[in-house]
């Protein structure tokens, strides 16, 4: 994600505890998040099944990254969603 420079103090509060809600949940196998330069940051989510990301969706910590996007914080958000089936995590 690439967030508006002037926001990126909020964004942290923000994905911070989505982090910290996201990795709390049954499902979740991994929740990171990587910081590229001043206003660019990656993520890298792992959950066991498509069912827990609809249940990781339906939280109030992921609610707060949403109103964040929908309030014009970032200026560019690009999703890539590859289940790799069971074989996928060891």
């Amino acid at each position: 994600a690439e967030i508006v420079p002037d926001r990126v103090d909020e964004f942290i509060k923000v994905i911070e505890a989505d982090a910290k809600g996201s990795r709390g949940e049954p499902g979740c196998l991994r929740f990171d998040v990587l910081r590229a330069s001043d206003t660019r940051f990656f993520f890298y989510e792992a959950y066991v099944d498509a069912a827990a990301v609809d249940t990781h969706k339906a939280q109030p910590h992921f609610k707060l990254w949403s109103d964040f996007k929908a309030s014009g914080g970032c200026t560019s958000v690009s999703v890539k969603a590859v289940p790799l089936g069971e074989w996928g995590f060891q």
